[in-house]
This record gives C-alpha cells, structure tokens and sequence, in this order.
C-alpha cells in the first residue's frame, strides 16, 4: 500500500493520513468527496497538514470543503 498517496476505501471516501513508523499515536484523517459539500473527517496534526492538503488536492479542490468534523 502506498501511504503517500489517498487511499480510496469506499466509493468518494479515502483515507488522507501519514503512516508514521515508530509512532503510537497515529492520527487518521478522512475526506468524503462531494463536489462541493465535501467533508473532512479528523484534520490531523500540523505534523501531517502538508499532506493531508496535498492529498486532498489530488482528489478536489481544498475549496469544496465544506464539513470539517473534529
């Protein structure tokens, strides 16, 4: 599995977080595509931001989010 890319897990919702080796505490973020009413799921850390953006830009704009559930 490659971490470094979204990994779809149902149809429009994939797993956007960062496996960090050697971590306990792993954070895992989710993002529902829906046009524009999409919904995050668990933003993350800031440790994992970059990613987690950059993730959710190869699926929709940062834009459409509409929904952030913490």
């Amino acid at each position: 599995m490659n971490f470094k890319e979204a990994i779809e897990i149902a149809d429009h919702v994939y797993w956007i977080g960062m496996y960090l080796e050697n971590d306990p505490f792993q954070c895992h973020p989710y993002f529902i595509e829906n046009g524009n009413e999409s919904v995050l799921i668990d933003p993350g850390s800031m440790l994992e931001f970059d990613a987690v953006v950059r993730k959710i830009n190869t699926i929709s704009d940062i834009r459409n989010i509409k929904y952030i559930i913490l």
